[in-house]
């Protein structure tokens, strides 16, 4: 049984390393375009193991099918259990179809339990599959092959296992477990709508607005520039940029559209070069010294802070709890979990601000 890969591609990658460690003075234009072609390589056989893996047919396929079966009845009946429970202690605050906005309920002991137990069965279940997986691959490839295409086999087997069925009672007992916590953040967010970046301290630099048009920073301006050409320019963008970091507000509110945490993953990692893009395409064609477009740490939690307030979408703590649940299954990426360590705690800083004091401040 062939689960995917071939003989040739095997061979191609075990001749290629070992060729580069005969020859340590292979010149380095041959040896990038090498390592080039084993990703692309390795990037083929993840695809073709995916590919497989798919096939109703395959033995791992078959066994996922039955393990999603098991595992959406069992937990289904779990949440129909709890919600029953819960109708029975809030019957006066609790609408069948959902929460009503203003209620804040009280977690569950139980319920948290079952959350626990629903994502360690599938956790495990995912673990175990991998090993197989490298087990059987381990005849062909060696560690460090095998070690690049954890990550890869690791994502697919998430969302080969992860259907919509398995996502709905998922984050169903997600949601469940953050009641309380998204009921706090939707109503603190309400108060903080009109926030504006500059009543959030956000540096002028980053405010990409009038408060750009700062005697600072124009005097930073002034002391780069040649001419007056650019003032036209900021007044056009100031003008135009009604609404700042909309690109990053708008991919913000794209990870609660897909339904793979991995998917999930992918869209908030990006949020830190499309909150870079926004400040360089605001700045651009303006004489601005580059070294006070540096975003410390906490200039950049308190960007993120004003983008998950715009961004305003529902249920977004458990959308990044959901993604981080799965995050560090295969991933070694260390910028991954910066990127979603850091969106976590902008909730954190979100509602420690009192949002009485700040709508006070002058514009």
């Amino acid at each position: 049984m062939q689960i995917g890969g071939t003989s040739l591609e095997i061979s191609m990658i075990r001749a290629g390393t070992s060729e580069v460690l005969r020859n340590p003075k292979v010149d380095s234009i041959v040896l990038e375009d090498r390592i080039q072609r084993e990703k692309e390589i390795t990037l083929n056989l993840a695809k073709t193991i995916d590919s497989s893996l798919k096939d109703p047919a395959n033995p791992f396929n078959i066994l996922i099918t039955a393990f999603r079966e098991i595992f959406s009845s069992y937990f289904t009946e779990n949440i129909l259990e709890y919600q029953a429970d819960l109708y029975e202690e809030y019957k006066e605050n609790f609408d069948k179809s959902k929460l009503e906005s203003s209620f804040v309920p009280k977690p569950l002991k139980q319920k948290c339990k079952k959350t626990q137990e629903a994502f360690y069965s599938l956790q495990r279940f995912i673990k175990l599959l991998l090993d197989c997986l490298a087990e059987m691959y381990s005849v062909s490839l060696d560690y460090a092959r095998l070690n690049a295409l954890r990550e890869p086999l690791t994502n697919s087997l998430i969302e080969t296992i992860i259907d919509k069925q398995v996502y709905t009672v998922t984050f169903m007992f997600l949601r469940m477990e953050n009641q309380a916590e998204e009921s706090r953040i939707e109503q603190h967010i309400c108060k903080l709508a009109s926030v504006r970046p500059e009543q959030l301290n956000i540096s002028p630099y980053f405010c990409l607005n009038e408060c750009s048009w700062n005697e600072k920073v124009l005097s930073s301006i002034k002391s780069n520039a040649e001419n007056d050409d650019w003032e036209e320019v900021l007044k056009r963008k100031i003008k135009e940029n009604v609404q700042p970091y909309e690109e990053a507000i708008k991919k913000l509110k794209e990870s609660t559209l897909f339904g793979a945490p991995v998917s999930k993953l992918k869209t908030i990692t990006t949020l830190n070069p499309t909150i870079c893009r926004c400040i360089d395409s605001f700045w651009q064609g303006i004489p601005v010294n580059k070294e006070k477009l540096f975003i410390d740490a906490d200039q950049y939690l308190t960007i993120l802070v004003y983008i998950v307030i715009k961004a305003d979408a529902k249920d977004l703590f458990t959308h990044i709890s959901l993604a981080n649940e799965f995050a560090t299954l295969g991933s070694t990426s260390s910028y991954n979990a910066y990127c979603l360590t850091t969106l976590q705690a902008s909730f954190y800083h979100l509602m420690n601000l009192n949002a009485d004091d700040l709508l006070k401040q002058n514009h």
